[in-house]
């Protein structure tokens, strides 16, 4: 198949649809392995199910979230670089954003490690097989359409391989604040005090009134925020550029690590005809405005404060001056 003539309903289509077929075959394989784990150490997997085979309402989701994904991919293409560079790129955005980075704690998240009583099995087969699957999503891309995108387009991104030492540093210090502080905001006003006490999710969750566990969340930012960095650094060309107010990296916060992961759209269409309207309304207005004010919040004060210090600098760079003749 000729990438150059390959239009977009077509890739979205070749996309969902292969991200699909390696999803179930995941599944197949992780599913028998999950059943030989004793009762303790497969609880969290058995709650938040990362691979489901015969639920067509949760099948649903992960195709929706695969439309979802596949459609970024499209909008981002202009950033993604050729050939291997190209492919690590985006296992960043599939594996890394959207799984180890996603803002729901679950199997395989860092915000899972965080938070839940999950065995190292149990995130270790999670992040395994979910990597399996972008390897062999990726290269069954490759394979089918001679390269990850519909079209060959010039890449604007930068060849530099990694940020500043400062940038690294703004970007940890502007996360770590505005996830503590909208964190807060939404705990103590927002009902969730009431919620979590009748959520079954908080069964799965470690004690947290104590003074290890709140140096663990805290701390766990300082890990979570650099990568994140990591992973979305070769797209700055299309983020990090003056004018767009942090719109672009919210959408890329919100796509990969909010709706991305297997556990936001999956549960929202499994609860279809499941729950009356109002239950299912406040099912989602616990956890999803939160997320939402997190993301929009740190991409427009983080590009806002960055492209302003750039100006600056370059505003105060000598100009070069030519010599006398």
């Amino acid at each position: 198949m000729n990438r150059k003539t390959l239009s977009a309903p077509v890739w979205l289509g070749l996309f969902t649809g292969l991200s699909l077929l390696c999803y179930l075959l995941a599944a197949t394989l992780f599913l028998p392995v999950q059943s030989l784990l004793p009762a303790g150490g497969s609880l969290n997997l058995a709650f938040y199910r990362p691979y489901v085979l015969t639920e067509p309402l949760v099948l649903l989701g992960h195709a929706l979230r695969f439309l979802l994904m596949g459609a970024l991919l499209l909008f981002l293409r202009p950033a993604i670089p050729e050939k291997q560079r190209g492919s690590r790129t985006v296992f960043g955005l599939l594996w890394g954003l959207a799984l180890l980075l996603s803002l729901e704690p679950q199997p395989g998240s860092v915000e899972g490690m965080i938070y839940l009583q999950a065995t190292v099995w149990e995130h270790g087969l999670v992040l395994l097989y979910t990597g399996g699957q972008t390897v062999l999503l990726i290269t069954l891309l490759r394979r089918i359409t001679g390269g990850l995108l519909p079209r060959k387009e010039t890449p604007a991104a930068a060849t530099t391989p990694l940020p500043e030492r400062g940038t690294w540093i703004r970007w940890t210090l502007i996360y770590v604040a505005v996830y503590w502080v909208v964190g807060s905001v939404f705990y103590n006003f927002s009902g969730y005090q009431e919620a979590l006490a009748t959520m079954e999710e908080l069964s799965m969750f470690r004690p947290l009134e104590n003074i290890p566990a709140v140096l663990a969340v805290f701390l766990g930012q300082f890990v979570r925020g650099p990568l994140l960095l990591l992973f979305l650094w070769p797209l700055r060309s299309l983020w990090l550029i003056p004018g767009r107010r942090g719109m672009v990296l919210f959408v890329l916060l919100l796509g990969f690590t909010v709706l991305g992961g297997y556990g936001v759209l999956p549960a929202m269409t499994s609860g279809l005809g499941q729950m009356s309207p109002a239950d299912y309304l406040a099912g989602l207005a616990i956890g999803i405005p939160e997320l939402l004010a997190q993301s929009l919040l740190f991409s427009w004060l983080f590009v806002r404060l960055e492209t302003r210090r750039r100006a600056r600098a370059e505003r105060n760079a000598p100009s070069e001056v030519s010599p006398c003749a």
